[in-house]
């Protein structure tokens, strides 16, 4: 009997292998990702970056409300965190007035989110991923908004904006707002993975789900848009790496969290041929024991690099409601390379933000863009050098 159970159990994982094998030979052989769609357009790219450098801002939450006022049909988000009051109420008056609402929201955010949406009204849907405990390894990281998905005046705001009080006041971060069709279908079809329960590692059994999910030949620009998670070389890391690999003259980023040994390399690497890397990061992740700051602290050590933290960022607001030992977070995900392109989203530089979470990030080189997530850059330089 244990023999004909270990031949059976042989066997079984015999079959698996020869089932499987053309899936993992075509994961690992892959040697570059490949986008879901090329598309020529014969237009311009039309967006625009709001950036919160200033402490005490409402730039976010006025540009969402106003949306979220001027909605004809539905309002698709997927959101990591929310503690907005006036969002809640405003949204809850679009649901009572014909919008369809729909949330798709992490379960590990259920306590703050089932407090902050009480009474939702009729319209309105929460949809919770991430709720079974073999998935608590992965987070629905996403910050993205689409308004009127299926009609030609639709709008997707995308960026690393968590909707909360703190984080628009506090921490400088984004939002990218476009009207551009093809933009905005492809986050209405990451919405309606999520809510239809291929979040995480579970869209690897999507077969139209690829990381690289498009790229878009403007006549003035290219955009790449990258979802997570990533397979191999399929995925943001790759991508992270090979604009490090290109560069010329000079990098410039500004992270939150950044833990990855292999982009910390290529970083030395560039640096060691000439090319000058600026990194602007945040003062509590830099001394966390997996920083990539600490674990590879030797990499850094170069006439190129130079690290700055925000730990001087004055955290003193206006109002006075925040008390002054409170922190404040870069929350960039952001890389400028030769003042040429850019790449920015909601991953951190982290094995999960590339392999296991749900993210989202750009790759342009337009121009109005690049310039304005560097003028941030150098905002950021200049008031943490000064002195």
């Amino acid at each position: 009997m244990l023999l004909f159970s270990l031949g059976a159990f042989t066997l079984l994982l015999l079959s698996l292998a020869f089932l499987l094998f053309p899936f993992l030979k075509s994961i690992l052989t892959v040697p570059h990702y490949v986008a879901a769609q090329e598309l020529q357009l014969s237009r311009d790219f039309h967006a625009s970056i709001f950036l919160n450098d200033a402490l005490d801002s409402h730039i976010f939450s006025d540009l969402l409300i106003g949306k979220i006022q001027s909605s004809h049909e539905t309002i698709q988000a997927a959101i990591y965190s929310i503690d907005s009051q006036e969002i809640r109420d405003e949204l809850y008056a679009a649901a009572n007035r014909g919008i369809q609402v729909s949330l798709v929201l992490d379960y590990r955010k259920h306590s703050q989110h089932a407090q902050l949406f009480l009474d939702p009204p009729e319209n309105f849907r929460i949809i919770e991923v991430n709720t079974d405990s073999s998935y608590l390894s992965q987070y629905m990281h996403h910050k993205f908004v689409v308004f009127d998905g299926e009609m030609e005046d639709s709008t997707v705001l995308t960026g690393a904006w968590n909707w909360t009080i703190l984080q628009e006041m506090l921490d400088p971060t984004f939002v990218l707002e476009t009207q551009d069709p093809e933009v905005v279908s492809v986050y209405v079809e990451e919405f309606w993975r999520l809510a239809e329960g291929m979040n995480g590692t579970k869209k690897f059994g999507d077969d139209a789900y690829k990381p690289f999910a498009r790229k878009l030949l403007y006549n003035d620009c290219f955009v790449e848009i990258w979802f997570a998670p990533g397979i191999t070389k399929n995925s943001i890391k790759q991508r992270i790496l090979d604009l490090i690999e290109t560069s010329r003259k000079e990098i410039r980023i500004m992270v939150w969290r950044f833990t990855d040994g292999d982009i910390a390399r290529a970083l030395r690497r560039q640096a060691e041929k000439g090319i000058r890397i600026t990194l602007i990061a945040d003062d509590y992740n830099v001394h966390l024991r997996d920083s990539a700051f600490r674990t590879f602290d030797h990499l850094f050590d170069h006439e190129n690099i130079d690290i700055i933290t925000d730990a001087k960022r004055d955290i003193s607001l206006s109002q006075g409601q925040v008390s002054s030992d409170l922190n404040s977070f870069l929350h960039h995900h952001t890389m400028i390379v030769d003042s040429e392109l850019v790449l920015f989203g909601t991953n951190n530089w982290s094995e999960r933000g590339a392999f296991q979470n749900d993210e989202n990030m750009i790759v342009t080189d337009n121009d109005l863009i690049v310039q304005e997530f560097e003028k941030s850059f150098f905002y950021h330089f200049e008031a943490l050098t000064s002195n």
